[in-house]
């Protein structure tokens, strides 16, 4: 690949710790997904990514605030 791709936003969904289970959901979690993800275990993927695209927002989305 020799040009960059250009995002105006990238998600990342950082957890499924919700203590919630709300009818219609648009994260799921009423499906009872449980955990997380460090950032060590995605750090060289995204490392490989990062010299890819270029983003100009970057939106961390995921589980219930008073819990994290």
């Amino acid at each position: 690949m020799s040009q960059r791709i250009s995002l105006d936003k990238l998600e990342f969904y950082i957890t499924n710790v919700c203590n919630m289970s709300c009818d219609g959901c648009n994260r799921y979690n009423n499906y009872h997904f449980k955990g997380w993800q460090s950032w060590e275990d995605y750090e060289p993927i995204l490392a490989q990514w990062a010299e890819k695209i270029d983003i100009k927002h970057i939106i961390i989305l995921g589980g219930e605030p008073l819990l994290n």
